[in-house]
């Protein structure tokens, strides 16, 4: 594998992991959003009901005309909050908030018998009476029926933060573990580099500076080797038969300057007995020329 193809690859391997962090990020994120949305519509939909509780005490003590009017807008806002699309993807959600606006469907009636029973003429005593145990009897269940969606409303608005709470731990926990593995990816990476890459260029840099100084005692073909199978592999490779040649031809150049050296020895040593051979006669020429000189000289001095 070569250095450009560990590179990319790693590259690669740090754009997956950066992008799945980023895409659960983002589905943890857009979870607890969804959640959020659930629990204050949970809380909306206690808070009408709380407030069309108090329209029933309202109407109940003094049967005004406000109470009616508010609490047929406050029945048409939680229809709606019940409704909500938010809810209709979630099979949970969405079965609670149908017995909740099944039970809140109930309360409406509830209050319409309330409204029609104190509405409704009454001709003596026993009538206004039974008219108001009557009433008494449906506002009870009104309330309880009331309450009891206000209990589902926050069980409903529990679920939802415990659920944001839920998403928000798993998201700390990814991004965490992402993070983890990103550090330890990046160590994982210079360490690679250093072992394939800055220990292998140290080696054949070492090597380079032996051989600049014709230093071959050390240099052998496993000092170098690299034990990679990419670039600086084969350069490790080339830069050992370089070696191998350059041992050769120094071995081969220094056995020539030997070879040299003793044949200038040899014939220093000749011209040396050449020379001492020269001397020699020159010596005796030099005798020989003293004697004839002599041999001249002694008849001259016998005839004086």
């Amino acid at each position: 594998m070569t250095i450009k193809t560990k590179l990319l690859s790693s590259i690669l391997a740090i754009t997956i992991l950066i992008s799945f962090t980023g895409f659960f990020v983002y589905q943890a994120t857009e979870q607890i959003e969804h959640e959020i949305g659930h629990a204050e519509i949970a809380a909306k939909i206690v808070q009408t009901s709380t407030t069309r509780r108090g329209l029933v005490l309202d109407y109940y003590r003094f049967h005004e005309e406000r109470p009616k009017a508010q609490w047929q807008l406050l029945a048409d806002r939680q229809t709606q909050l019940t409704q909500s699309e938010v809810f209709q993807t979630d099979s949970e959600h969405k079965a609670s908030l149908t017995e909740i606006q099944e039970t809140s469907e109930q309360v409406n009636l509830l209050f319409a018998k309330i409204v029609a029973n104190y509405e409704k003429p009454k001709s003596n005593s026993a009538e206004r009476a039974l008219s108001q145990e009557l009433e008494e009897v449906l506002v009870s269940q009104l309330l309880a029926k009331t309450q009891i969606n206000i209990t589902r409303a926050y069980a409903l608005s529990d679920v939802n933060l415990a659920n944001v709470q839920t998403a928000e731990q798993m998201l700390v926990f990814a991004v965490g573990a992402s993070v983890a593995i990103l550090i330890l990816f990046l160590v994982a990476l210079l360490f690679f580099f250093n072992q394939f890459i800055a220990k292998p260029l140290i080696k054949l840099k070492e090597a380079a500076t032996r051989i600049a100084s014709l230093d071959f005692s050390s240099t052998t073909t496993t000092t170098i080797t690299t034990g990679s199978g990419d670039e600086i592999g084969a350069l490790g490779q080339a830069f050992n038969v370089m070696i191998s040649k350059l041992k050769e031809s120094y071995s081969g150049l220094e056995k020539q300057v030997q070879s040299r050296t003793a044949q200038l020895e040899e014939k220093m040593a000749e011209s040396e007995k050449m020379n001492d051979l020269m001397v020699g006669r020159e010596l005796k020429m030099v005798e020989l020329k003293k004697e004839i000189a002599e041999l001249k000289g002694k008849p001259k001095d016998t005839h004086a």
